[in-house]
């Protein structure tokens, strides 16, 4: 189980848990920088801050991560129920460290906040909703929480790749695309943090995945269903030459349909513009049908439509349009549910 299949209500409840608690992490993190001898000073939210956060992150580890309490496991862990292991003691102390990254984004981007990022079928990951801003190339998500997690896990197992690795990971998936240099504050932003009482680990409030499920007497929504236009798609997201690689869509196939959603607007017979080519999420038809459109290398490579605020018989008709196109013009549609 994993967070690609959560639902939005599911996502929701665990971000807004993970939202209380970010302050808390960061008071957390100053403490055991304290009582560690660790670069508390320097931790002033620059890029370069980085580099010793994980060298004193990687030096806990190896210590036995002292002052974390035996059995913690991170939030996500506990979320989904995961059986205790010390792999995810790890991960609750990397938690704080995420946290860190995140101050550092935020320093640059003022309005960048953790949230949902919708997907096709209506599900949801955890990952920056400002992710225009924080994404590599337009396609490949930054998540920090993955990010740290995964270096705390090659550091615990000892493949070799050392502390450098979240500092590269990060220049490679933000500073190099921006163009900036993350200076940071002229201080340690977590310094003051020492005045404030760390909360014990009893005290984190996690939802449990299984609180969020509904009851059987719950009356089920109105699925969400999807068409994806075209189905030589290579994974998006995965590797950008990957992404390049997979064929451009047929302008035949692609045209016809822009321009049929088009006429769902309002403002009736208007075309979706041009810039819908260059990849992107769209709502379209006053509010009617949302669109992703993936491209790589300045070429579309995918389409993916699906209802946002159209209701079943609305969506019946424009699904009836959408493969008439489909035939008309020798492209596949495949139904998702």
């Amino acid at each position: 189980m994993n967070f690609r299949e959560l639902t939005r209500a599911q996502a929701e409840s665990y971000i807004a848990s993970v939202r209380e608690r970010e302050h808390d992490y960061l008071v957390a993190l100053a403490h055991q920088l304290d009582r560690t001898g660790g670069p508390l000073d320097t931790m002033d939210g620059s890029a370069a801050s980085i580099l010793p956060l994980t060298e004193w992150f990687a030096d806990q580890i190896q210590k036995g991560l002292p002052g974390v309490p035996a059995g913690a496991m991170s939030a996500h862990a506990r979320f989904f129920g995961e059986p205790f292991t010390e792999v995810l003691r790890v991960q609750y102390a990397s938690d704080r460290v995420v946290h860190y990254l995140m101050q550092v984004i935020r320093l640059e981007y003022p309005d960048a906040r953790w949230g949902l990022w919708p997907k096709p079928k209506g599900r949801a990951k955890w990952m920056d909703e400002n992710a225009p801003t924080i994404l590599y190339d337009g396609s490949i998500p930054f998540i920090a929480e993955q990010v740290v997690q995964g270096c705390a896990y090659d550091l615990f197992v000892g493949d070799g790749i050392g502390p450098p690795r979240l500092r590269e990971l990060f220049g490679y998936q933000v500073i190099r695309d921006t163009g900036r240099e993350f200076v940071g504050a002229e201080e340690s932003i977590l310094a003051p943090l020492l005045a404030e009482d760390e909360k014990p680990y009893e005290d984190e409030a996690v939802p449990s995945f299984f609180s969020t499920l509904k009851s059987k007497d719950s009356p089920e929504p109105e699925p969400r269903r999807g068409v994806s236009v075209e189905v030589q798609l290579a994974p998006v997201g995965a590797n950008e030459q990957l992404d390049e690689m997979s064929p451009q869509l047929d302008h035949r196939a692609v045209i016809p349909i822009l321009r049929f959603l088009g006429t769902l607007s309002a403002d009736t017979g208007a075309p979706v513009g041009d810039e819908i080519r260059n990849g992107g999420e769209y709502v379209i038809g006053d509010d009617l049908v949302a669109v992703t459109a993936i491209s790589a290398g300045g070429r579309l490579r995918g389409l993916v439509i699906e209802a946002a605020e159209a209701t079943g018989p609305e969506w019946d008709a424009i699904e009836t349009e959408l493969t008439r196109l489909a035939t008309k013009t020798g492209s596949t549609l495949r139904a998702e549910q």
